[in-house]
């Protein structure tokens, strides 16, 4: 009984570091997006995850992401601090949209706010 009980100890732990190895594998890709209105925004794409983190000094928010060969996706909730968005960039060529506002998207609206913009991946290194 306790080989048994070994056995499946050593098992969990084994299971428990590839699961970690994993996560700590997954690719993620900084984004600093230049808007045609001069505003930069800045992104993190985990595309194992499906998740994009919109982020700056002030804020953070997670987005539900979908990738295609072509293109990223994402829809981004409204927050208490944050309007609801979606954004779209080409993964060749860099061309960004993103619309902000109120759902439904891809509609005019005159409520919302649509930019297009170019997006570069950037090397993220921690400063301090």
């Amino acid at each position: 009984m306790r080989a048994k009980l070994s056995f499946l100890a050593v098992s969990l732990v084994v299971i428990a570091s590839l699961a970690q190895a994993q996560v700590s594998d997954e690719k993620v890709i900084s984004l600093k997006c230049a808007l045609s209105n001069g505003v930069i925004k800045q992104y993190r794409v985990s595309p194992n995850a499906n998740e994009v983190e919109h982020f700056s000094h002030k804020f953070s928010q997670t987005c539900r992401l979908k990738s295609t060969d072509l293109v990223y996706d994402w829809t981004c909730d409204k927050t208490e601090t944050v309007w609801a968005s979606v954004g779209r960039v080409d993964r060749y060529t860099g061309q960004f949209e993103t619309e902000w506002g109120i759902p439904p998207f891809g509609q005019y609206s005159k409520d919302n706010l649509f930019f297009t913009g170019v997006c570069e991946q950037v090397n993220e290194k921690q400063k301090f």
